[in-house]
């Protein structure tokens, strides 16, 4: 379309302003909007009608590539054109470049009194020379906008858009050509032609139509088309000629709410075969003529009538068709026959009514009933044939109910499947007849007191995402299974047995929330597989004359199951594939009692006996790594439990041999592996709790010691590490014979007094390590020690010959926060630190000694690093280092000894980290060492200082990096041994 700029406006229409252009009167010449910005309006009583041009034409050029251009139009008189459009908006010319990316938008009101008319209504057209420019254009009409082709808006562009057309009640739109999101209050009507289709060679996109008013045509084509789409209608959508109400669709959401009516007298009220179809009916869709309301292809329909709604055709046609599937939910009224094509269908007629016969193709379909009186409802008054392939009448229920006899199934139906809803019972009663199979698929609990005796799987879900509910099963079931097949499987159900299932091959399968058996479950080959998610309780019999008794794995390794009946199998009792199984029950096999998979625990309380032929316990794979083993009972059998050797990352296993319980058999562990068991206590072993042989690899030895006890240092062979386990209000006198070279690692919350020598190299003499649980916890977690007081009355030494680690003599635990606790360490005897490495001489968190509570009678040498890193120190002793006897971390001193550093300050601030509170000293020594050689002040010190016996008092801010001395400052400069001073000093 070409079109002549003009180089003014013509006469009836004046610019106002810059922007603003308003036409009045009479004119036949039209108007080019040219300006960005520009705002014209045609008054109301104005005419502007053109018989060549559009009467209003839109042309901004581009001024540079991405600069948008935008012009608003309000029509509140007549504008008209003979020939073409009344109003043509077009995407303007390019810029100097030749180049458009940003277009025009416009936007286009049209008052109640306003008409726009020609051979089109409006058009949407792209510039000569233009082929980058897009368009935008939106739509406000409460007038009439009119074509004499038909079409009343017209996109001569598949680029180009509508944004939104919005016809308000009082507006009239005829044919709409065009891309655009629409909605309809008014009236549409495209008359011989479809009332809203797609634009000029655009047969493939996405339109939304929302009407509340009235969308209708009289045509052999659909009144709106549109391949993807969603319509949302609570007025009239209507096709008084041959076509369709709506088609063309491969993808239509279709939602008529209540008060809307769509209907149509040709073939079909929807057409085409579109790929999905979703449909939701509360109005009234209805073929007037003798067609269909929809004929589907081989793709999906879904259809939901709701209660209200009416979806109808003339009784004895077809309603609903498809080659596909179709899901119906019908809840309101359905007049005409249903047939279903090649895909699996479900049909819920249940709360409805259909009037008319209901055939289903080859697919696997259901359909769902209910019971009134005992009787089954379907809510279909004709026929049922449900047609070649398995087909299953879903029983649901909505209050409790008994079954004591299988309602008819309707023709080619053969299995019958039961779902009482949540918070509903259904019981299936004892005199029900046997039965060869039951199907469950509710979400509330299904009560089986019936005989199911059957080959194959006799009870199982229907559906492939099952619904969650309970299967509660208090009668026999027996089933000759082979292969691959469990007699009951069931999926996303909780279980609960409490009669006998037998198998002569696998017996039950399941992954629910929940698993219990109070009865016996018997079978050939695997006799339960159980995957659940919040636990797993047997106190009845699980056995396997050919298999595996059990296969257990949680959905979180988190999860535990108790086992206090029998757990019997041929070649593994239990498969605990993760997760924790507490037991005081029986586990047997003639092969491997206990199976343990990664992260898996067995908690084999006091009572509980496992009993294993080739062994009671060993790892499902070389890999299986972090497992846990608990005895409190009684273990028959060897525990073979190593899956680390040499430096391979594996392992993480731990046996803990609880006092009362007793492996009657070899323990075999892996490299780092973990042993815990009592000091004393009855074995041939060596060990307490352990009758057999322990076969160690690197690994490390945990004594739990529960009551006053002494014990000598001492490694058995195979292992690498000692500790000792200490309880809460008990004491444990530990001594070393000889010089003890490795880490005295002390665990729990009681008191240990140490005696004896222990000399190491590159790792501490004496630290805390985690407590090992006596039972069984989710995540294998452990837990923090903080022991209570650990007294040393032997010497302990260390030599850091490296760089890589720090290393101190004496690490235990130090509060962070206020609310924390630490240890108390006390020395009476020996404590040295020897820094022979690269890093000797710097500063050293981790110095000879490192503890909450410092109390030293003895004495600390560090060479090389620090002395003592504490929150309170109470020296009586002597305390010398190269570095700071004291390193402060809000510390408070309490000096009667000797601190002295012989290459600096003896007190001196920590360079790591942050910590909280005052730093205070308090000197009681009668000497003072502790000032070293020399002590300068960062602040102020006092004038006088005079011989005294009164002790002295620094309170250390923490904004001091350091305590350092000039000799000019104390009395004691020209003396050779100084004595207290006189006066209090204080720097704050």
């Amino acid at each position: 379309m070409a079109v002549v700029l003009p180089a003014h406006a013509w006469a009836q229409c004046v610019e106002t302003t810059d922007t603003a252009v308003t036409c009045t009167g009479t004119a036949s010449d039209g108007y080019v909007i040219t300006r960005s910005g520009t705002a014209l309006t045609v008054d109301e009583g104005a005419s502007l009608n053109t018989n060549g041009p559009a009467a209003i034409t839109v042309a901004m050029p581009a001024t540079a590539s991405f600069q948008s251009r935008y012009a608003t139009i309000t029509v509140n008189g007549a504008v008209s054109n003979t020939g073409t459009a009344g109003i043509a908006v077009l995407s303007g010319p390019a810029d100097s470049s030749g180049t458009d990316f940003a277009g025009s938008s416009v936007n286009l009101s049209v008052g109640e009194n306003g008409t726009v008319a020609g051979a089109y209504g409006i058009t949407l057209a792209r510039s000569p020379g233009n082929p980058y420019g897009s368009t935008w254009l939106s739509i406000a009409n409460a007038g009439t906008i009119t074509g004499t082709s038909g079409v009343a808006i017209y996109d001569t562009n598949p680029n180009f858009s509508f944004n939104t057309i919005y016809n308000t009640a009082s507006g009239f739109i005829g044919a709409i050509q065009a891309n655009a999101a629409i909605r309809n209050s008014g009236t549409i009507d495209g008359g011989a032609l479809s009332a809203i289709a797609p634009s000029l060679g655009n047969s493939a996109y996405y339109r939304t139509v929302w009407n509340d008013g009235t969308i209708t045509s009289g045509s052999a084509s659909p009144t709106i088309v549109l391949s993807y789409g969603t319509v949302t209608n609570s007025g009239t959508i209507s096709n008084t000629g041959s076509g369709a109400a709506i088609g063309g669709a491969s993808y239509l959401t279709l939602t008529n709410l209540a008060g809307g009516t769509i209907s149509a007298s040709g073939a079909s009220v929807i057409d085409g075969t579109p790929v999905q179809a979703d449909i939701t009916n509360s109005g009234v869709i209805s073929n007037t003529g003798d067609g269909t309301i929809i004929a589907a292809g081989s793709g999906t329909l879904n259809v939901t009538n709701a209660a209200g709604g009416m979806i109808s055709v003339k009784p004895g046609n077809t309603v609903l068709s498809t080659q596909g599937s179709l899901n119906l939910v019908n809840q309101g009224t359905i007049v005409g026959n249903v047939l279903t094509g090649a895909g699996n269908s479900t049909i819920d007629s249940s709360q409805g009514s259909i009037a008319g016969n209901v055939v289903f193709g080859s697919g696997d379909d259901v359909l769902v009933g209910t019971l009134n009186g005992g009787n089954l409802v379907t809510g279909i008054s004709g026929a049922i044939d449900g047609g070649a392939g398995v087909n299953t009448l879903k029983l649901v229920t909505s209050s409790d109910a008994t079954l004591s006899a299988a309602p008819v199934l309707p023709t080619h139906f053969t299995q019958l499947s039961l779902a009482p809803i949540f918070g509903t019972t259904l019981t299936v009663a004892s005199d029900y007849p046997t039965v060869s199979s039951l199907y469950f698929d509710g979400a509330g609990t299904l009560l089986n007191q019936a005989r199911i005796s059957g080959t194959g799987t006799v009870v199982s879900n229907t559906s492939f995402y099952p619904a969650g509910g309970t299967f509660v099963n208090e009668g026999p079931i027996t089933s000759q299974t082979g292969g691959d097949a469990y007699a009951v499987d069931l999926a996303n159900t909780v279980i609960d047995n409490k009669a006998s299932i037998s198998a002569s091959g696998n017996g039950l399968r399941t992954n629910g929330d929940n698993f219990t058996n109070s009865g016996t479950i018997t079978a050939g080959g695997t006799a339960a597989s159980v995957y659940t998610g919040s636990g797993f309780s047997n106190s009845g019999t699980i056995r396997s004359t050919g298999g595996t008794a059990l296969e257990l794995t949680y959905t979180c390794i988190c999860t535990s199951g108790t086992n206090s009946g029998t757990i019997a199998g041929a070649t593994t009792g239990v498969l605990l594939g993760d997760g924790i199984l507490t037991n005081t029950g029986q586990i047997s096999a003639s092969g491997t009692a206990v199976v343990l998979g990664a992260y898996a625990q067995i908690d084999n309380r006091a009572g509980g006996i496992i009993t294993g032929g080739n062994a009671a316990i060993a790892p499902s794979e070389s890999w299986a790594f972090y497992i846990r083993v608990y005895n409190a009972g009684t273990i028959n059998g060897d525990v073979k439990i190593a899956t680390r050797t040499g430096n391979s990352s594996y392992g993480g296993t731990m046996y803990v041999a609880t006092s009362g319980g007793m492996l009657n058999g070899n323990l075999t562990l892996g490299r780092d592996d973990v042993l815990m068991t009592t000091l004393s206590g009855p074995g041939t072993s060596g060990f307490a709790g352990i009758n057999g042989v322990v076969q160690a690899d690197h690994s490390e030895l945990r004594y739990d010691v529960t009551g006053d006890a002494s014990a000598t240092l001492a490694l058995p062979s195979g292992f690498a590490r000692v500790g000792y386990q200490v309880a809460s209000g008990t004491t444990l006198a530990l001594h070393a014979d000889g010089t003890w070279g490795s880490t005295v690692s002390i665990a729990g919350t009681g008191n240990v007094v140490l005696s004896g020598t222990v000399a190491t190299t590159d790792m501490v003499a004496l630290g805390t390590t985690s407590v090992i649980p006596t039972q069984a916890t989710g995540y294998n977690g452990s837990v923090a020690s903080i022991p209570a007081t650990i007294t040393n009355n032997g010497t302990l030494s260390a030599t850091r010959s490296g760089t890589t680690n720090p290393v101190g003599t004496v690490v235990l635990p130090t509060a962070y926060y206020s609310y924390e606790t630490g240890t108390t360490f006390i020395n009476n005897g020996t404590v040295r630190l020897t820094d022979s490495s690269s890093g000797g001489n710097t500063i050293n968190y981790y110095g000879a000694v490192t503890a909450q509570t410092v109390v030293n009678a003895g004495t600390i040498v560090a060479d090389g690093s620090v002395g003592v890193t504490a929150s309170t120190l109470t020296n009586t002793g002597s305390i010398t280092a190269s570095q700071s006897a004291v390193q402060m971390i809000g510390t408070t001193v309490n000096n009667s000894g000797e601190l002295v550093s012989t290459g600096g300050a003896a007190i001196a601030m920590s360079s790591y980290g942050y910590y909280s509170g005052t730093n205070q000293v308090t000197n009681l020594a009668a000497r003072l060492p502790v000032l070293a050689t020399r002590w300068r002040w960062a602040a102020a010190w006092c004038a006088t200082l005079a011989s005294s016996t009164e002790p002295s008092i620094w309170v250390i801010p923490k904004s001091m990096t350091a305590l350092t001395t000039a000799a000019s400052i104390l009395p004691m400069a020209g003396r050779s041994t100084g004595t207290c001073c006189s006066a209090t000093a204080m720097i704050s």
